[in-house]
């Protein structure tokens, strides 16, 4: 794999993180949860520092996806810095709530969550970004090319086939073209599903779980890390 990662995050996981208001520092990370060999820590120094910027992918589009200012910045000294230096992507300071706010309004348009990492960056989680299939470079990559672009979040979807009633809604909600539907049920690729977790959120018969998948990494949850690890 290359140097530049986005892992895959349910709701549940990406709000935890939204809602420090603590130093935390989990250092390098088992390769079980980010299995590449650079930028693969978690130390996030004044995490309640949180800046909402434009997104570049919707930015750069003709007709890109609004809102564009979905991309969530924690913590120093990437705060700072952008505040000093960026002239174009509109920061604005927001507070949790605000940016588990904007992360709500993305599930609800079908838009999936993933925490970035990038060697450049201090080998270190430092954005988590909301995105959309349309307009999204990484997704496009990850779909149409034979570079994969993210890592799962660690789990799967699992189907219950006697409450599927074959609407086809989470074959429409799926960034990856994971689900398809085949005698009228909704039918998997366990190696295209990613857990992202908006397929369970959008089921209307409730017919959709999440659930481990010990073949994928461990998931990115902030209160089994601190557990695993002692910190």
């Amino acid at each position: 794999m290359g140097i530049y990662h986005g892992k895959v995050l349910r709701f549940e996981d990406a709000k935890k993180i939204l809602a420090l208001d603590v130093d935390l520092d989990l250092g390098p990370l088992d390769k079980t949860v980010i299995p590449f060999e650079h930028a693969r820590s978690v130390i996030l120094k004044n995490p309640d520092k949180l800046l909402a910027l434009d997104c570049a992918c919707r930015s750069t589009r003709e007709n890109g996806c609004y809102p564009r200012d979905v991309c969530i910045w924690i913590g120093e000294p990437f705060f700072s810095f952008i505040l000093d230096h960026n002239t174009t992507g509109n920061p604005r300071i927001i507070t949790s709530e605000e940016a588990i706010a904007i992360m709500e309004a993305e599930r609800e348009r079908g838009h999936m969550q993933h925490a970035l990492f990038k060697d450049a960056m201090g080998d270190r989680l430092y954005c988590i970004c909301n995105c959309c299939s349309c307009c999204c470079n990484a997704i496009k990559a990850h779909n149409y090319t034979t570079v994969p672009t993210f890592i799962p979040s660690g789990y799967v979807r699992d189907v219950n086939n006697d409450k599927c009633q074959g609407c086809g809604t989470c074959v429409e909600t799926c960034n990856f073209f994971a689900v398809s539907l085949v005698d009228e049920k909704a039918v998997v690729d366990q190696a295209k599903c990613l857990g992202c977790g908006l397929c369970e959120e959008k089921c209307p018969n409730g017919a959709i779980t999440l659930k481990r998948d010990p073949a994928k990494t461990e998931p990115l949850d902030i209160d089994e890390l601190r557990q695993k690890y002692g910190r």
